[in-house]
């Protein structure tokens, strides 16, 4: 009888073990994805921007005669132009 116990115990367990977190994860990544379609273009966004500015830093190391005030105005102009990204990718979802 205390073997049965132990063996119903031990399959108790086992299922909540695999299949509690299976279920959970089921419902978190729903409402992940739902996140995600709505923020994914603010993440296209952002990444573009890092990339740009990620460039920019490339390009600042690599040639150092480079005319400062067109550094500073294509540095706020890699935001720019991922911030009319992001809203342009918004306005068509």
């Amino acid at each position: 009888m205390s073997n049965l116990t132990s063996s119903m115990l031990y399959f108790i367990f086992l299922s909540l073990y695999y299949y509690l977190p299976r279920a959970i994860l089921v419902r978190t990544t729903n409402v992940i994805d739902s996140l995600i379609n709505a923020r994914q273009s603010i993440a296209l966004g952002l990444s573009l921007i890092f990339v740009g500015v990620y460039l920019l830093q490339y390009v600042a190391k690599r040639f150092k005669k480079v005319n400062l005030s067109l550094l500073l105005m294509s540095y706020y102009g890699v935001y720019v132009i991922g911030a009319i990204v992001t809203f342009i990718v918004i306005g068509f979802k």
